[in-house]
């Protein structure tokens, strides 16, 4: 068999990319995936008014889009080869109010594809309800912090961000070097890692070092206010902010001692939304503590 016949029929047993008609007047059909999964055919008006991004693409000349004639009879074929095609034909969808519900990994994939098109304010009532019903979900491990925060995240949930990170903060010992390998740890932008980092290590120092000098000035020691197995416990085994908390804030505390207990739980208490996407660090942020800012 000759190599034209073999690349023949290795192009045969490809699939054909299912095709799906949103709408009969459109004059665009979006080909998604590599290979090829979707074909979608939409109005490229519907597309401009959605987002930004399509609206540059398809209406300026300095794209290979917005060149040339485009028709219902004739519509113009648009690649989208680098983009999840389930989430780019729920966009479109939700053009045609058709959209479905998006869980889990499906709704992690069209918030980044909503995010590539500028195109999140477009879709914020159906896009809102489906943050808020997967993030209500009970959070299990690191991994699915993670997850959620990264959610939070694309979605512009400034007070969901700020619980997914304050529990990272406090409730894990894991690096944070170790992000990117979990799912969702891509979106997380680099100053907000090192953020989180720094205000962890900054806390656990502050533990060993000043929560001693807190008890002194309520005349007790450490191991007097927690226990002497517990506080020597926590120095051996590095244990989290959170365990911390929890067994100072079960005893009933003298002033030194709530005092510092409430600091830390302000200084962990998560991250500015606004201030990271703005590419701040904590101690750059105008003000710290209100307002939903660190």
């Amino acid at each position: 068999m000759s190599a034209t016949s073999l690349e023949k029929q290795g192009n045969d047993d490809k699939p054909e990319p299912e095709s799906v008609q949103l709408d009969e007047q459109g004059d665009v059909v979006l080909i998604v995936g590599s290979p090829a999964t979707h074909k979608i055919t939409v109005s490229s008006v519907m597309l401009a008014l959605a987002s930004p991004v399509f609206k540059a693409m398809l209406g300026s000349s300095k794209f290979r889009e917005g060149q040339g004639a485009r028709s219902a009879l004739e519509p113009m074929e648009v690649f989208l080869l680098e983009d999840d095609a389930e989430a780019m034909l729920n966009i479109c969808r939700l053009l045609y109010h058709q959209g479905q519900i998006s869980r889990g990994m499906k709704l992690y994939h069209l918030l980044q594809t909503m995010d590539k098109y500028q195109c999140l304010e477009t879709f914020a009532i159906p896009v809102d309800a489906m943050v808020r019903r997967e993030l209500e979900e009970p959070i299990g491990d690191w991994e699915e912090t993670i997850f959620f925060a990264a959610i939070a995240y694309l979605a512009n949930d400034a007070e969901k961000f700020k619980k997914m990170t304050s529990m990272l903060i406090t409730d894990y010992s894991r690096d944070f070097s170790d992000v990117h390998t979990s799912l969702g740890g891509e979106t997380l932008p680099l100053n907000a890692l090192l953020t989180m980092s720094e205000i962890r290590q900054s806390t656990q120092w502050s533990i060993l070092v000043v929560f001693p000098t807190a008890c002194e000035k309520d005349h007790s020691t450490p191991e007097c206010i927690i226990g002497f197995q517990r506080w020597r416990r926590w120095l051996a085994d590095c244990q989290t902010v959170k365990d911390f908390l929890d067994i100072v804030g079960s005893k009933t505390q003298k002033k030194g001692v709530e005092t510092f207990r409430q600091d830390v739980e302000i200084d962990c208490s998560g991250l500015c939304l606004k201030c990271v996407k703005e590419g701040l660090m904590h101690h750059e942020c105008e003000t710290p503590g209100k307002d939903g800012h660190r």
